[in-house]
């Protein structure tokens, strides 16, 4: 519908060199480094529905980031009733990005708006592993790590034409450290089953965003630190001597002070200025638990089979305040955003069912093998809390892609004919609010696809 395409033009370049040595007796040195680097160049017409016929309303990102990372740790390699790894690690990213946005649609030589970001960012620290026998069938994994961060973030937005700074929530030497770290029991309760329960720490530190729309409250654009603790317990089991595995587990996690990300929330930042939907941040507490189940099996010598089970329920906790689009008329001066009561409203717009169940069945010939192989995945129904209640719902749905064709002997080539959404099953996955001519941005399931896919493996 817009007068503009939207096109994304993306770089990356990745490098990694690992080395060991194992000179020290009875142990393992290992360095890893990398270093990657991304550079990506959008530019889209915001006036994706045309509302203003024959213009439209640029913008263009233009984004580079580049990280370098350095861990070195010494592992025990004796085989003994205490198996232990130490090391250390470094990191380093920056980040340059440059919007530039037309002030309003058709803006053909009037200013451009500017949002500059730069951020600097290094970590260093070190980190333990430990695994204890405590018996022929049980064992202790006691896990630390420490971590300091040195964050620099400047954030700006700029009308040049008027003189105009504003600075977004720039923050300078910002220091962060923290202490996490995790145990876990593991009982093997036969040859065939085991079970274990762990309880960990977690934290990350504070976060911060941009929108040219939010000046005069920034602290709706921050974020302070979070931390969590989870305990999961589950089991693990290869029955049948061997033909068929069973994994399961459940799990349950509490967030002290989470970093809720509120999408399309409407605000009034400033007399005078429309109403404009953004995403804010802010920190609230919340509950996720959930449980899985997999198992996979040989149903004859060529024919397998497995199923992957999934629920997650991630809520807010109770006495949790968020913001929402609900209440009273927004006004500059008296109340420039609505905040409610979220207390139990899910976050996010994940389903909590997910389901996955696939079958391959091979037919070995003389030089080469054919293979059939199935896939069905459900997805429960997502919401989407910034919408009207009647429209927040989008509805579950189930896709099937099936695959058929020849490979090698030794894997080492593959040739295949796939249909994916094979029943062409056309489902919502993700809305956001309407715009002035009554539409909005939808993410559907792909259409049936058909296609074909050569594979070849270079060995040296």
């Amino acid at each position: 519908l817009s007068n503009n395409r939207h096109t994304v033009d993306l770089d990356t370049e990745i490098s990694n060199l690992k080395m060991t040595w194992r000179g020290i007796e009875g142990h393992e040195l290992t360095s890893i480094t990398a270093h990657n680097s991304t550079y990506m160049n959008e530019t889209s017409d915001r006036d994706k529905s045309n509302i203003y016929q024959g213009s439209q309303e640029r913008s263009n990102i233009d984004y580079l980031a580049r990280n370098f990372t350095q861990e070195l740790r010494l592992s025990s390699t004796d085989e003994s009733s205490w198996e232990y790894t130490l090391g250390a690690f470094y990191s380093k990213m920056i980040t340059r990005s440059t919007n530039t946005n037309d002030i309003a649609p058709s803006a053909v030589g009037l200013p451009l708006m500017y949002l500059y970001t730069a951020i600097e960012k290094e970590s260093f620290g070190y980190f333990m592993n430990n695994r204890i026998d405590l018996s022929e069938d049980s064992e202790l994994q006691i896990g630390l790590r420490y971590n300091r961060l040195r964050n620099d973030y400047v954030g700006t937005m700029e009308l040049p034409a008027f003189n105009i700074v504003v600075d977004q929530n720039s923050e300078r030497d910002y220091v962060d450290d923290s202490f996490t770290g995790g145990i876990k029991y593991v009982r093997h309760i036969n040859d065939e089953i085991m079970a274990y329960t762990s309880l960990d720490v977690s934290h990350r530190p504070a976060g911060t965003t941009m929108n040219p729309r939010v000046v005069y409250h920034p602290e709706a654009l921050r974020s302070s630190e979070e931390e969590t603790l989870a305990f999961e317990a589950g089991f693990k089991s290869t029955l049948f001597n061997g033909r068929m595995q069973v994994n399961g587990a459940a799990y349950y996690q509490e967030m002290n002070e989470y970093q809720a990300f509120f999408k399309e929330i409407n605000v009034q930042d400033s007399v005078g200025d429309s109403i404009n939907p953004v995403n804010l941040l802010k920190n609230t507490d919340a509950i996720s638990m959930g449980a899985e189940l997999e198992a996979t099996g040989l149903i004859s010598e060529n024919w397998r089979a497995g199923m992957l089970m999934s629920y997650n329920d991630f809520k807010f906790a109770d006495g949790s305040e968020g913001y929402c689009n609900e209440g009273p008329a927004l006004d500059a001066a008296t109340n420039w955003v609505n905040s409610c009561d979220v207390s139990g409203s899910r976050i996010g717009n994940n389903p909590n069912w997910n389901v996955s169940i696939s079958s391959d069945y091979l037919l070995p010939l003389d030089e080469v093998d054919l293979f059939l192989r199935g896939l069905y995945s459900f997805n429960g129904a997502s919401f989407q809390p910034a919408l009207p209640v009647e429209e927040r719902k989008a509805g579950a749905h189930s896709l099937i892609d099936l695959f058929a064709g020849v490979r090698s002997k030794d894997s080492d080539w593959e040739v295949s004919l796939w249909a994916k959404n094979l029943l062409d099953k056309a489902t919502e996955t993700e809305k956001v609010a309407a715009d002035e001519n009554g539409y909005r941005d939808v993410t559907v399931t792909a259409p049936r696809t058909l296609g074909a896919s050569l594979r070849y493996n270079f060995s040296l």
